[in-house]
């Protein structure tokens, strides 16, 4: 009886010091787990402040990490653009004018004062806009100004006012009609005014200070030396846009134009009046156009 109950003790004494043993062991175990598990989240948030790229595992729901190759371009301000000063031109202006067209010659003309970068002023006939409708096409689509000279190159001053509206407004209709923008500005036949006409017409008259005479001169040296004596800004040249004049005018601009654009620049009519600020008046004749006018 005493050997059963001290065997009992025995056995009742290893469970208990197993019991504990094992107690402690789980104790233990549990501990170094979560050393693990926060050594394991601080090295991933380091990983990550060292730009890595987490991604989840859908299948085991652990992050892992992937380093990232991808180099980041530096910040670059953005350019300033500067705009090129404009230089200031400086040259006086003057107006170009050719009468009496437009014929076969015109674009060959117009050509030539493109060449230059001139800018001119054609006083047209009605009569022979009809004639040569593409001539006026070119010469509106180069940028050059189309006036009003008639419709049959008579002096208004022989016909009366309601002709001379006539000879104005069917040259004015019939430039319209091709889609092409004309002025109300007029130049009279032969420049001939009188007070009737000043005081009854409703557009401003455009004369000129520098009357070239090529029409009846036809010579290269006079006309060059007409406008090289009298070339001043404001003022207004004449010249003509026929087969008559057409050669010698031709080789004129061409020998004058290269020099006297450097202190010259060829504006129109309209142009001219823009750039002294002068609104021009019904009725009345301009030979010139300056702030003075």
């Amino acid at each position: 009886m005493l050997k059963i109950k001290n065997l009992v003790l025995r056995i009742g004494t290893i469970l208990i010091v197993s019991s504990t043993s094992v107690g402690c062991s789980f104790e233990k175990k549990t501990d170094e787990t979560k050393h693990f598990d926060i050594k394991i989240e601080q090295e991933t948030k380091n990983e990550m402040n060292t730009n890595s790229s987490p991604v989840i595992s859908s299948e085991s729901s652990t992050i892992t990490t992937h380093e990232s190759t991808e180099v980041l371009p530096s910040p670059t301000l953005p350019s300033i653009a500067t705009e090129e000063p404009v230089e200031e031109d400086n040259r006086g202006l003057v107006a170009l004018t050719f009468d009496d067209g437009p014929s076969k010659y015109t674009e060959e003309l117009v050509e030539v004062l493109d060449s230059y970068g001139v800018k001119s002023t054609f006083f047209v006939l009605g009569c022979n806009s009809e004639n040569y409708p593409d001539a006026l096409t070119t010469i509106s689509d180069s940028g050059h100004e189309i006036a009003i000279h008639g419709d049959t190159h008579t002096s208004f001053t022989k016909l009366s006012i309601d002709q001379v509206n006539q000879e104005i407004t069917n040259t004015m209709d019939y430039i319209a009609s091709l889609g092409i923008e004309s002025s109300c500005l007029v130049r009279p036949p032969y420049g001939s005014l009188n007070d009737t006409l000043k005081e009854n017409i409703e557009y401003p008259f455009i004369l000129w200070n520098i009357d070239t005479e090529d029409w009846k001169t036809k010579d290269k040296e006079q006309i060059k030396q007409e406008i090289l004596d009298y070339i001043e800004p404001g003022c207004i040249i004449l010249m003509h846009d026929t087969s008559a004049v057409h050669e010698v005018d031709i080789e004129v601009l061409n020998e004058i134009l290269p020099e006297l654009t450097e202190e010259y620049k060829f504006v129109t009519i309209s142009e001219l009046c823009d750039h002294y600020n002068i609104e021009l008046e019904k009725g009345k004749a301009y030979r010139k156009i300056k702030s003075d006018s």
